[in-house]
């Protein structure tokens, strides 16, 4: 990762100015919503306060952003929805915390998660506290408490696998070569395409970011010149060890162009759930009192 840190323009440090919210084809929206202008402003700027000119200033262009700047009514959803969830929790003990990390890009969405459960939890009459601290000295993410009852949390967010990320970022790269190949000038310019990669590149890839990197890198350069060499040779369809089928159409017999990959089974992605996240979570919950463990799954793209 690069330390390089671009610094925010004057509408992205106050993003919440422009008001596009209050524009007619969003307030015509608010009564069949069941809320008012009013109400968006409130919660709008009650993020505003959170993700202020400060933060802008410190932390620059973050990925956060990509948030705050959307217009359109998922990116009202959104922010509407923070607000109350902030509003919500506004007395909760520990919120400082949920706070700072909410406003660290690389702990932004673990830290939402947390906060949108202590909002459903408060909404429900329970009291809440972030952080709590266990006897063990580790801590908890919450603490609900209501009628004498405390119940702590421990939250899960699971990310995508090594694998999956470098299966997709070396299917970008070889999209882009194909790109190449059929787009315009290139030697197989219109071309419908079908190619099945293989199993194989699941053996291949998974281990860290550095190392996928150099793979894909070199891999993709080991193709480039073997397609060229067999389309060069009037080759249309052929299978190259280890990777996969490629099949080009000029006369559009296929259909639709489709690049197909492996995924891993189910029994390896649950070994990696309950090695990476259910493991030691047991340690971050009170041995005395209830305890959920609860996992926010990855949304389907």
């Amino acid at each position: 990762m690069s330390d390089f840190v671009r610094k925010a323009t004057e509408s992205q440090l106050f993003w919440w100015k422009d008001r596009w919210w209050a524009e007619e084809e969003y307030t015509r929206l608010y009564p069949h919503m069941g809320i008012t202008l009013a109400q968006v402003d409130a919660n709008v700027n009650r993020v505003a306060q959170v993700f202020n000119e400060e933060w802008g200033k410190k932390g620059g262009l973050a990925s956060i952003h990509g948030f705050l700047l959307m217009k359109g009514t998922m990116a009202l959803e959104f922010l509407y929805g923070l607000g109350e969830d902030l509003n919500h929790v506004a007395e909760a003990e520990g919120l400082e915390s949920i706070i700072g990390r909410v406003r660290n890009p690389r702990e932004f969405e673990r830290a939402l998660f947390e906060l949108q459960v202590g909002a459903i939890l408060r909404r429900k009459g329970h009291s809440i506290t972030f952080d709590p601290l266990l006897p063990n000295g580790r801590r908890a993410d919450i603490l609900a408490e209501k009628d004498a009852v405390k119940v702590f949390f421990e939250l899960k967010k699971l990310r995508r696998s090594q694998t999956d990320r470098a299966v997709d970022w070396f299917v970008r790269e070889l999209s882009f070569l194909i790109s190449q190949l059929t787009g315009p000038g290139g030697r197989l310019e219109n071309c419908h395409y079908q190619i099945r990669l293989g199993p194989e590149l699941l053996m291949c890839l998974g281990n860290g970011d550095d190392m996928d990197k150099a793979v894909i890198a070199g891999t993709i350069n080991a193709l480039k010149a073997e397609i060229d060499e067999r389309v060069n040779a009037g080759e249309v369809s052929f299978e190259i060890q280890n990777v996969g089928v490629f099949s080009f159409d000029p006369n559009k017999g296929i259909v639709d162009s489709t690049l197909s990959h492996p995924r891993g089974g189910a029994s390896p992605e649950l070994k990696r759930i309950i090695h990476s996240y259910l493991k030691d979570a047991y340690s971050q919950l009170h041995p005395g009192r209830p305890g959920i463990i609860m996992i926010q799954t990855l949304k389907e793209s």
